[in-house]
């Protein structure tokens, strides 16, 4: 019950710091099912829809709220999946972020919400492809080729530069892969996207 625990979670006292909500509706998943065409989605978007228009006259609890999915216990023998998440960003919290909702606290909290469950890429091409869906990249598989790709070794000087530089490269390209799909998310753009990006760097860092 999605609405029950949310109103539980705004009850919380902040001491005046913005509240961040997390609520896991550990609901089965399909392979190569978006957020969008799950029943849980469906149902947070009612909930919110029935809810009141905020503004700054009325404004939310909650600064941020992510809704979650990460229930690889239903998937039993096959390999894991990527989980979900929703997220929702107030306009008009009680208790803002001092560097707004897209300031660079929140860029890192979602940049970890969407690894969850991510395994450095040690493994080789052979076994990571079993993680591919087969009608392209999901977002978790996505973001973690990217990361294999341009992820600095440990052994580099310059190793907490260039691996800032592949966290921010990696964070643009799923905005800009995100925004090639209209908004959403696409598997098959997201693969296409992958390949063009690879050559280019593979490409450049040949030089």
């Amino acid at each position: 019950d999605i609405t029950k625990l949310y109103k539980k979670a705004v009850l919380k006292e902040t001491d005046g710091l913005p509240l961040i909500v997390f609520i896991d509706v550990n609901s089965p998943t399909k392979t190569g099912q978006t957020v969008q065409s799950t029943k849980w989605f469906t149902d947070v978007k009612t909930s919110f829809e029935s809810r009141p228009k905020v503004s700054e006259a009325s404004r939310e609890k909650h600064s941020a709220l992510f809704i979650t999915n990460y229930s690889h216990h239903y998937q039993g023998d096959e390999i894991s999946r990527s989980g979900q998440y929703l997220f929702i960003g107030s306009l008009y919290p009680v208790n803002a972020f001092s560097d707004g909702i897209n300031g660079d606290f929140m860029k890192k909290l979602q940049r970890a919400v969407s690894g969850y469950g991510y395994v450095p890429p040690t493994m080789d091409d052979s076994k990571t492809e079993a993680y591919e869906e087969p009608e392209g990249l999901d977002k978790q598989v996505f973001i973690n080729k990217l990361r294999q790709l341009t992820s600095p070794d440990k052994v580099d000087p310059d190793y907490t530069k260039r691996k800032s530089e592949s966290d921010d490269l990696v964070e643009m390209l799923v905005w800009d892969t995100t925004q090639k799909s209209g908004g959403d998310w696409d598997n098959k753009i997201a693969a296409e996207c992958y390949e063009q990006f690879r050559w280019l760097y593979q490409k450049q860092t040949a030089k």
